[in-house]
């Protein structure tokens, strides 16, 4: 509905100026104005790795908003990995089952990746999710 008032405008506003000349230096301007839908998106190389105890790479964490206040990325654990540590680009990240864990944060837009490890106990399995969130 909007883009059709916009257009109806422009063209009642094109059909009541004076034809444009060289001669009279008439000039119409317009707006535009276009709108870009809020896509925010996080991947993990790593689909599934054999915990054995101590540090197991996951790969590479990629995460992008457009949100222009910026956003978030949460990392969820079942049980099992509840007290284990995620490693973002070197920096450890303590895991709890109760409440997702902030893992990552932007007060932009932007597109980052990081290298994610997990350093957790021997012989313990479980499932890791992140989510991303704009702010």
């Amino acid at each position: 509905m909007r883009a059709l008032l916009l257009t109806t405008a422009c063209a009642a506003t094109m059909a009541a100026a004076p034809p444009a000349s060289a001669a009279t230096g008439t000039q119409i301007v317009f707006g535009v104005t276009g709108y870009v839908p809020l896509k925010c998106s996080v991947d993990l190389e790593a689909q599934s790795v054999q915990m054995q105890g101590g540090l197991v790479s996951l790969g590479r964490l990629v995460e992008s908003c457009n949100n222009s206040r910026g956003y978030e990325v949460y990392a969820e654990v079942s049980p099992g990995l509840a007290g284990a540590k995620l490693i973002v680009d070197g920096r450890s990240v303590p895991l709890t089952e109760a409440s997702a864990t902030l893992v990552s944060m932007s007060s932009g837009p932007g597109q980052k990746s990081h290298e994610v490890s997990l350093d957790g106990p021997k012989g313990v399995g479980g499932t890791i999710s992140f989510r991303v969130m704009p702010r």
